[in-house]
């Protein structure tokens, strides 16, 4: 995906490290008093699986969702005796959203673009479409929910299995 090309500075990276790490910092800060006053809560940050698989092209996002994880873990930690569970979302490549829309809409080929993202992933091939908004959206749901009472510094991977390595052809 061309749209994170490679940095070109370090306002790129503070773009980006304040949106995608600061912002669930300070949210996680103004949240935890609350929370552990009301004896719990639950914390979900949304990262990426490029956290969990770093992409030559695109270093700054793939650290920052990376360092994304590693705050999860470490409030999940300082907080779990409060009972305050703090989990983390990967997803891949997710279709119908605005941000995949724009990178198709700007592709050379938009349709091999998505057919690219499909195949990188075992189920989303065996399935025949991209993950769904819907899909990341009930992994959140389950995680504050009660059913994930014992789920805490998690960071579960929502990318149809890409996140296992290349798929077998």
């Amino acid at each position: 995906m061309e749209r994170h090309a490679r940095p070109e500075g370090p306002t790129e990276w503070d773009t980006c490290l304040d949106t995608n790490l600061k912002g669930a910092f300070l949210a996680a800060k103004h949240a935890i008093g609350p929370m552990r006053r009301a004896g719990g809560g639950s914390i979900v940050n949304i990262s990426s699986n490029a956290g969990l698989l770093p992409r030559a092209h695109d270093p700054v996002y793939s650290t920052s969702k990376a360092a994304l994880i590693a705050l999860t873990k470490c409030l999940a930690l300082c907080h779990a005796l409060d009972r305050i569970r703090v989990n983390a979302v990967c997803p891949g490549p997710v279709g119908d959203t605005g941000m995949m829309n724009a990178d198709l809409a700007a592709a050379e080929d938009p349709e091999a673009m998505k057919q690219r993202f499909i195949a990188a992933s075992p189920l989303a091939r065996a399935h025949g479409r991209m993950i769904t908004p819907e899909e990341v959206a009930q992994s959140v749901l389950y995680l504050v929910s009660d059913a994930a009472t014992m789920i805490t510094g998690t960071a579960v991977a929502i990318d149809g299995g890409k996140s296992l390595g290349v798929p077998p052809s």
